[in-house]
């Protein structure tokens, strides 16, 4: 039997290059998680993206280590801009691709 791809957003995004040479407060895979999942839900912008993340940290807070807290909007801006876009889309693909497998073609 093949066994299926993993579809936690968490496994595509691991090897995902974290710009930031300086002091890190929030993972970046929390930054990550966050924003694809605010733009999901309808966010249009980083204030949207941070807005979103304060609703929902409880939930978020299930499966990622808030231990910081949501970054602000502007966090979100100078992260997300400093990632290598080919680089994310690569890992966004890969999870997509693994949705639509493990949900047999309805993702």
């Amino acid at each position: 039997m093949v066994q299926k791809p993993s579809a936690k957003i968490q496994d595509h995004f691991a090897e995902l290059t974290d710009p930031r040479v300086r002091k890190v407060t929030y993972p970046l895979i929390n930054v990550i998680v966050i924003s694809v999942c605010a733009v999901i839900c309808g966010a249009d912008d980083f204030v949207a993206i941070a807005a979103w993340g304060r609703k929902k940290q409880q939930w978020l807070a299930r499966f990622l280590d808030l231990e910081k807290g949501i970054p602000s909007h502007d966090r979100f801006n100078a992260i997300l801009a400093a990632i290598q876009p080919a680089e994310f889309e690569k890992c966004l693909l890969s999870w997509i691709t693994a949705l639509h497998e493990i949900t047999d073609g309805q993702v």
